[in-house]
């Protein structure tokens, strides 16, 4: 599904309503800390599905959501949020958002994506779910400029973590 891009959307509402909403549905504890919690995921959009599931997350991570925001001629974000236990600072997401942007990178899809973020986080186990913890996010909104085959650990701009 393809929504309306609106650039004043700030990603944290985004990722809170997201973990409110997979928080209703339960989730599953992280060994690494039995008070936080992995979200169930969310929405995946096919689109994307098919190019970002070669992308192996360690044990005990998950995909929590990906979805496209934008409109032709303009290109598309993508968006991709996982929870994985052990992504604590933006060093430790850089290796996994370049494997999602060498797997886009090499897609059918490529020439549409502008803007890639990618994000993890948990929630505290037993709240509504707008608490976050270890929220890491990384953004390249330039995503057509990088020769990701080469790697690109050093492409991103950190928003959060």
């Amino acid at each position: 599904m393809v929504a309306w891009f609106d650039p004043g959307m700030k990603r944290t509402a985004t990722a809170i309503a997201l973990t409110a909403a997979a928080l209703a549905l339960g989730g599953c504890s992280s060994d690494a800390d039995s008070s936080y919690t992995c979200p169930s995921p969310g929405s995946i959009d096919p689109e994307l599905a098919a190019t970002i599931s070669s992308v192996q997350l360690s044990d005990g991570a998950s995909l929590l959501a990906s979805i496209w925001i934008g409109s032709e001629p303009e290109g598309y974000a993508a968006t991709i949020d996982i929870c994985d236990p052990s992504v604590k600072s933006a060093d430790d997401l850089r290796p996994i958002a370049t494997e999602y942007a060498q797997a886009l990178n090499v897609s059918p899809i490529a020439e549409q994506v502008r803007r890639l973020t990618v994000a993890s986080y948990q929630i505290i186990a037993g709240t509504d779910g707008t608490d976050l913890i270890n929220l890491v996010e990384l953004s390249n909104s330039a995503f057509q400029l990088y020769p990701w085959d080469d790697g690109g650990d050093y492409f991103w701009k950190v928003v959060a973590g």
